[in-house]
């Protein structure tokens, strides 16, 4: 049944509202591009999908693939949810560490009661028949009339882990692995985390758009739990007949002056190793689309792109295929999955070795956040530069890592780690 749909302008002070708005929903996710152009012209301003009148959330990744498939099948309207990192066990046959910083299933999708969309100063909204009694226009009354009130979000800081020894000491068993051949490049990422902290989610992702910028920037709540995301990266885009991968691979950070920002992302654009680095996964990620894509149609688009975000410089190309016309988009997305950025090459063994030395389950982070539109279209995200917030239990996550080859120097890898939260540590102190 279609949704019922009614436009309206936009007020003032519209974007505040909304995510006040929000809180009314157990389960809703807010997507804010935060007027960043990077990637061309995005296709909103910011959306929130709140309310579910259909939820997949398979808890075993061995049933996750065929469920959310057939889910989505099932569904023809907007969907909006997460791939999980551990859903490689199923899709690669890859045991997962036993240890888990959060129990978050494999999966999580829904399909909303209430979108809200903006684009081009209008606001549309539309409603799923038979789901709730509001008609559009009290709907939208109801957010130009929400008051706006600060509210208290606890400051913090998050603790490393893992010691620097150990950290030293897995970038050399890592780089060991590439010495004996087993693989090329390795994503090694290591968690933080801020325990008995009282923050707000809706005020933290607020700072966090304003702070990063993002132009994947999305909070997702389902219950207790909350993400809170400012990804510059794009996993997967299918726009009906091509597909998109923009793998980010090389790292700066942002100077303080014009002069050493030139000076800083010239390094970057010339620097031999982040450029190995990169051609690396932009060949694991045109593997990863060819068994799905018409034959002759993968092709690399601005390859070694420089990419200036808030807090940091990004090397970023972009992988483009035409999809074969009797293929299943969640299929071509599962043969992608996990994003090679965030494994390694060769991928399987590279994903072998990641948990044999992280030894925690990443949950969300690294895994996908996207949505589907009623036409078939699909965007999603890499989840990094992410918090992760449980409500009830007050445990705030973070993680960052980064790619380990021969050459590496753990000192310059831990070092990038923490470029690479700054915006998240900057969200979490007070401004001064």
């Amino acid at each position: 049944m279609s949704r019922i749909t009614a436009s309206f302008p936009l007020t003032a002070d519209f974007r505040n509202q909304l995510s006040a708005y929000a809180r009314h929903f157990e389960e809703f996710a807010l997507l804010d591009s935060c007027g960043n152009t990077a990637y061309g012209e995005p296709a909103f301003d910011y959306l929130l999908a709140a309310g579910a009148y259909a939820v997949c959330a398979p808890a075993e990744p061995y049933q996750a693939c065929a469920v959310w498939k057939d889910f989505v099948n099932a569904h023809g309207d907007w969907l909006f949810g997460y791939l999980g990192y551990e859903l490689n066990a199923g899709l690669a046959a890859i045991s997962p560490p036993e240890k888990k910083l959060a129990h978050v299933p494999a999966l999580r999708f829904f399909a909303p009661i209430v979108l809200i969309k903006v684009a081009h100063n209008r606001v549309d909204i539309s409603i799923q028949p038979d789901t709730i009694c509001d008609k559009p226009e009290q709907i939208y009354q109801n957010i130009i009339e929400t008051n706006v009130e600060a509210v208290i979000s606890a400051y913090t800081r998050l603790n490393p882990v893992i010691s620097v020894d150990t950290y030293t000491e897995n970038v050399n068993r890592i780089r060991q692995h590439i010495i004996d051949g087993d693989i090329y490049e390795l994503n090694y990422c290591q968690p933080f985390i801020a325990e008995q902290v009282d923050i707000d989610p809706i005020t933290a992702y607020n700072r966090l758009c304003a702070v990063s910028k993002a132009p994947f920037s999305v909070l997702y709540r389902f219950g207790e739990q909350y993400l809170i995301c400012g990804s510059p990266e794009r996993f997967f885009r299918f726009d009906g007949t091509h597909m998109y991968s923009q793998p980010i691979k090389g790292t700066r950070k942002r100077g303080t002056t014009a002069a050493e920002d030139a000076q800083l992302k010239a390094e970057l654009s010339a620097s031999s190793k982040d450029r190995a680095e990169h051609v690396m996964i932009v060949d694991l990620v045109r593997n990863d689309l060819t068994p799905y894509a018409v034959p002759g149609s993968i092709a690399v688009e601005n390859m070694y792109g420089i990419y200036a975000f808030e807090q940091v410089f990004q090397m970023v190309s972009t992988v483009r295929a035409t999809l074969q016309p009797d293929a299943h988009v969640c299929d071509a997305i599962l043969q992608a999955f996990p994003m090679g950025s965030m494994t390694g090459a060769p991928k399987k063994r590279a994903m072998e070795i990641i948990a044999e030395t992280e030894q925690l389950q990443r949950g969300m982070y690294s895994g996908a956040f996207g949505y589907f539109t009623p036409d078939g279209t699909c965007d999603f995200n890499v989840l990094i530069r992410s918090m992760f917030y449980h409500a009830h239990t007050q445990r705030l996550t973070a993680w960052a890592g980064g790619a380990i080859v021969y050459d590496s120097e753990p000192a310059l890898e831990l070092e990038e780690c923490y470029v690479k939260l700054a915006g998240i540590v900057r969200v979490l102190q007070p401004d001064t």
